[in-house]
């Protein structure tokens, strides 16, 4: 299953690739929220979002960085809908139900 899962992650990735689109793909709102994002004093160092296939679709995962232990950083949908958070004090590892350690990265779009 988990073979399967990855197997469609890396076709959607390959077929929804343009060469023209200078966002890579990104949706508009997510570039919106990453932009904002960018701007919060609160990032460490090593503060980013990612983009993975989890739950047969496309989420961004917006991290804060290691300098904040207890911090969350939250997972959105290609639609900006918050789906989840990971981390925080509790140390969050699922999002509706499932560990995202079966979540398959696809790539960093944004790094301080």
């Amino acid at each position: 299953m988990r073979l399967l899962l990855m197997a469609l992650a890396l076709s959607v990735f390959q077929f929804s690739c343009k060469k023209d689109d200078s966002s890579g793909g990104v949706p508009v709102c997510i570039q919106q929220r990453v932009q904002a994002f960018s701007t919060s004093e609160m990032l460490c160092n090593d503060a980013r979002v990612d983009e993975y296939f989890f739950q047969a679709r496309i989420v961004y995962v917006f991290s804060f960085g290691s300098c904040i232990t207890d911090g969350t950083s939250g997972v959105y949908d290609r639609s900006c809908k918050a789906i989840g958070s990971l981390g925080g004090i509790a140390g969050n590892t699922t999002v509706n139900g499932e560990s995202f350690s079966h979540a398959v990265h696809i790539k960093t779009i944004w790094s301080k």
